[in-house]
């Protein structure tokens, strides 16, 4: 029953076409972001010799070296996988651009930086995008480079990083993204020597949808990757 982690009773009050929007949510979100975010961190770490060789030294001769252990685990936690998953990370801060909506339940006094006073009234819909965070110079020194290091050099808050959106609707599927995608990352660099053949393409932000997919994507990106099986 593909409906079985959801009570039966809750299943009951769905109409066919709430079903088909729900089983739609299934497919779309394991790909719709996940696919370009890991193509993302793996081309800029193929694209940059002093980045892949961090990411290299990690995964081949850290905790990753001989996963998995006896019992099928990969050790692919931050702290197992610390300079993969600021990797990970640097690319969903660069191009994830979603927008969160939320209702305004009660009056809400803003103060911009300038000073001035503004009020959100009640019973509006208040949208705001990640992306205006994450590229704010005054929150992320030369925010359009993709920096690793900074994940271990700078202190941010909690609102100054949010590509699953914030609070208790934020993105369900948030912790299952990021074990897998630095997990695939440090599989591939682990068991494979590689290299760009191509440039890497551009980020086509004409075309967003909650995340910035390259220039050409899916099929016609024109970035060709060289990889050999280590050992072969």
């Amino acid at each position: 029953d593909r409906f079985a982690p959801i009570p039966k009773e809750a299943m009951d009050g769905f109409d066919d076409n709430e079903k088909a929007k729900f089983m739609l949510s299934l497919f779309w979100a394991p790909q719709a972001n996940t696919l370009p975010m890991t193509w993302w961190t793996l081309a800029h770490i193929l694209d940059n010799p002093l980045i892949r060789a961090k990411v290299e030294e990690e995964v081949r001769n850290g905790k990753f070296k001989n996963a998995p252990d006896a019992n099928g685990h990969y050790p692919c936690d931050p702290d197992d996988l610390p300079y993969t998953t600021a990797c990970m990370k640097e690319a969903l801060r660069l191009y994830i651009a979603n927008l969160t909506h939320r209702h305004v339940s009660r009056d809400i006094p803003v103060k911009t930086g300038s000073g001035k006073w503004y009020k959100i009234p009640k019973d509006d819909m208040l949208s705001v995008a990640s992306y205006t965070r994450h590229y704010d110079s005054d929150v992320y020194k030369n925010p359009k480079e993709f920096r690793p290091e900074r994940w271990f050099e700078e202190k941010h808050k909690a609102i100054d990083y949010w590509p699953f959106a914030l609070g208790k609707w934020s993105c369900s599927g948030k912790f299952l993204a990021m074990l897998e995608i630095p997990l695939l990352t440090a599989l591939f660099f682990r068991d494979f020597d590689a290299e760009l053949v191509d440039p890497m393409p551009e980020a086509d932000w004409a075309s967003v949808v909650a995340s910035v997919r390259p220039v050409g994507w899916p099929y016609d990106t024109n970035c060709r990757v060289k990889f050999k099986r280590r050992g072969n």
